[in-house]
């Protein structure tokens, strides 16, 4: 099968063009940083595929999981996470005419869903146009996956490969017809940069809810009234506790969880999560639930811990004016907080609990891939710290913790300077 978007129609819409650098067109893309994003997608099933499947509307929804499973296993190289937000099923006819594939596009763009073959190019912020049409014959799913997850990298920039193009293999996911790969090439990787520059819409601070949850046994989640999801049939039956079924085994009392062990749940006083430093409390199991406790911590009062974490045991919290000076700018080094991808400047009272700055550093720590230390210099003091930036997933080690001292009387709580009587009600008491 070939696209039905043609060479010429591509460069129509995608007037932006790729870098001729023969350097980039020929470098691969693997063990790039990239930051987490997230596209949010709508489905709708038209009437012919409903009646293909008897009007079971279960057996569609189950589909629907295993094509948007799959599209996420594509996307998972370029950081990308597929939100399904809503699913609309045309169970009593379609309300458009389908004839032409170009007028069904259009069309069906004022419906923002998907359906048979084709896509705009780079539109995935645009309203009246990110949208794209694909067809699925009969039952092969994994084959719909890869063409739904082809249409949608147009709508992401990509254009078709041409022969500078590589990804490890004979073909790639975006070559002209079906390559019966999920991998995405160099070329695909550049041009979804150039759009993602600019797709504001693609950039969110925390993780969509979606508007349907749907639930299914066997999508690896445990839902609500499932005792366990050990996901697809190879992994259920390689499974010692989780059966098929969702339900655990004959003489299984659990399947997860850090008090879980060997299926069954462990002793009370069983340590399920160690003490990582001096601030830090152990948690037991209570010999009743496979959950290990929430993790629990001291206050520990001051920002020299954190420094000692970060750069080693000779490091110290910084001068006041490293603090007053850097988080008062309101960038990845510097700030109180995200708001909508915007960095907050912190307020005077508020330098404190910004980002940790640190001095008296010895050595550059060793920190995991995508992470950044820098250093200011001021007045014969050198300011240390680490940057964190929206779309990163590792955790932020270089925020200054909730309950640290930033004066007489104040603690640090949401990134803001407040007087500690004021919590007394409201925070916990973590001995």
């Amino acid at each position: 099968m070939r696209c039905a978007l043609t060479e010429e129609e591509l460069a129509r819409q995608m007037k932006l063009h790729r870098n001729d650098s023969p350097t980039l067109m020929q470098s691969g893309y693997e063990g790039w940083w990239t930051h987490k994003s997230f596209l949010e997608l709508a489905l709708v099933v038209d009437h012919e595929r409903i009646c293909y499947l008897n009007g079971n509307q279960s057996r569609v929804l189950q589909e629907i999981l295993i094509i948007v499973g799959l599209i996420n296993e594509i996307y998972l190289t370029l950081d990308v996470e597929v939100v399904l937000l809503g699913v609309e099923m045309w169970n009593e006819g379609n309300p458009i005419t389908v004839n032409n594939i170009h007028d069904l596009l259009t069309d069906f763009c004022f419906w923002k869903a998907i359906s048979l073959n084709n896509s705009y190019v780079g539109t995935v912020c645009m309203p009246w146009d990110n949208c794209g049409v694909d067809c699925l014959i009969r039952d092969n799913l994994f084959h719909f996956g890869q063409i739904t997850a082809h249409e949608m990298g147009h709508n992401l920039g990509m254009l078709h490969d041409e022969g500078s193009c590589t990804c490890g293999m004979e073909r790639c996911l975006m070559a002209p017809t079906d390559s019966g790969t999920l991998n995405f090439s160099n070329c695909s990787y550049a041009d979804f940069w150039k759009v993602y520059a600019t797709a504001n819409c693609m950039r969110k601070e925390k993780k969509p809810i979606s508007i349907y949850k749907l639930k299914s046994c066997g999508n690896g989640v445990v839902d609500d009234r499932e005792q366990c999801d050990c996901g697809s049939w190879k992994k259920c039956t390689e499974d010692p506790c989780c059966t098929m079924g969702c339900t655990l085994k004959r003489g299984a009392a659990c399947a997860f969880g850090l008090c879980c062990k060997d299926s069954q749940i462990m002793p009370s006083g069983t340590v399920c999560r160690a003490k990582e430093n001096e601030c830090d409390l152990p948690e037991w199991c209570d010999g009743h639930s496979h959950e290990c406790p929430k993790d629990v911590y001291l206050l520990d009062g001051s920002s020299y811990v954190q420094c000692q974490q970060i750069f080693g045991k000779e490091a110290r919290s910084a001068a006041q004016r490293c603090y007053r000076e850097i988080n008062s700018q309101g960038d990845r080094f510097g700030n109180c907080g995200l708001f909508r991808s915007t960095y907050l400047r912190c307020k005077d009272s508020d330098i404190l609990c910004g980002r940790v700055q640190c001095e008296n550093v010895k050595a550059l720590p060793s920190l995991k891939d995508h992470s950044s230390v820098h250093w200011t210099h001021l007045n014969g003091v050198t300011c240390w710290g680490t940057d964190y930036h929206f779309g990163m997933t590792i955790p932020d080690i270089g925020h200054v913790k909730d309950g640290t001292d930033c004066g007489p009387e104040h603690v640090c709580i949401n990134r803001k300077c407040v007087n500690n009587f004021c919590l007394v009600d409201v925070v916990p008491l973590m001995l």
